[in-house]
């Protein structure tokens, strides 16, 4: 794969990143879910997990899908929405 390619995919993995969107600092009563992508790129599988978090899996893998589909040589394979455990969300929180 091409310096260039490796650096595209890179790119497009951090703008799904940062547009799913954060809403991590409210994080008291709401669920967090993690979106996690699989791509493929010059027959490869790459997955994924799309930080920050969010508080509506349906709103970030819309998001998710709508970046993937401007980018015709990186095929989205799959995107799931994964929720965190209380046991996750107080370390992260602790991390604050």
């Amino acid at each position: 794969m091409s310096k260039i390619k490796k650096l595209l995919l890179i790119l497009i993995c951090l703008l799904v990143s940062f547009e799913v969107g954060s809403e991590s600092n409210n994080l008291d009563d709401e669920d967090l879910y993690v979106i996690i992508v699989e791509l493929e790129h010059n027959n490869k599988i790459y997955i994924k997990d799309a930080t920050p978090f969010v508080t509506d899996c349906d709103e970030g893998i819309k998001r998710a899908e709508n970046t993937f589909r401007r980018t015709p040589d990186i095929k989205l394979k799959s995107v799931k929405c994964k929720k965190l455990s209380k046991e996750l969300r107080k370390e992260i929180k602790n991390l604050d």
